[in-house]
């Protein structure tokens, strides 16, 4: 947020090879897709000839305009990135075991959250915070189990509820989920979501 960043170093940092094509540089299509949906992909210079777009296109890499293709293309990557949600998903929680209300943050709002978190804790407050780290797949069996386990669900976000909707559609009642918006380039700050916080704590158990 505003805070130093740091670098880690080379080795510090995990690498992954992608896998390379195990066929003729003739017969070679960029975006054949494996069974794992995942087209094996040659490294420039090694002799394979490919085209980069951002079109939709065909197994070759070049755009035709056809819809057939648009189609096939769109739906292996969905679902690609679908049938690897496990490994896609990532957060981190705090303090969420014996929480009686949660707040679900992303991005740099999760500092103020967390910061909240800490403050209302220290009152005695059974607050939790999931800090989502993807967006898409959405960690819809995350929010489903806070669904279940807490009595209030606060949305802090930098825009006009998009994430909150995701929350919502996995919410049992409506009331249960609040949100905080802010698009003016200012930042929520702690005490707006202590405040939501102590809020859902004095009207606690009315949702259930």
């Amino acid at each position: 947020m505003r805070e130093k960043v740091r670098i880690p170093a080379v080795e510090e940092i995990e690498t992954k090879d992608r896998k390379k094509p195990s066929v003729a540089p003739q017969d070679y299509e960029p975006f054949a897709a494996d069974e794992d949906l995942v087209p094996p992909m040659a490294s420039f210079g090694d002799g394979y000839r490919y085209h980069v777009t951002g079109l939709f296109h065909d197994e070759t890499g070049f755009p035709h305009g056809k819809a057939e293709d648009a189609d096939r293309l769109g739906r292996r990557l969905h679902q690609k990135i679908e049938g690897n949600r496990d490994e896609i998903v990532e957060y981190e929680s705090w303090e969420l075991e014996d929480a009686e209300i949660a707040v679900v943050a992303y991005g740099s709002v999760t500092r103020s959250a967390l910061t909240a978190v800490k403050a209302a804790r220290e009152e005695g407050i059974k607050v939790g915070l999931l800090q989502l780290k993807t967006i898409w797949p959405f960690a819809q069996e995350e929010i489903k189990e806070l669904v279940n386990q807490v009595d209030k669900i606060i949305v802090p976000e930098l825009n006009l509820g998009q994430l909150i909707g995701e929350v919502e559609r996995l919410s049992n009642l409506e009331e249960q989920v609040v949100g905080i918006n802010r698009i003016d380039g200012e930042l929520i700050k702690p005490a707006t979501i202590i405040e939501a916080i102590k809020e859902g704590s004095e009207s606690n158990g009315d949702f259930r």
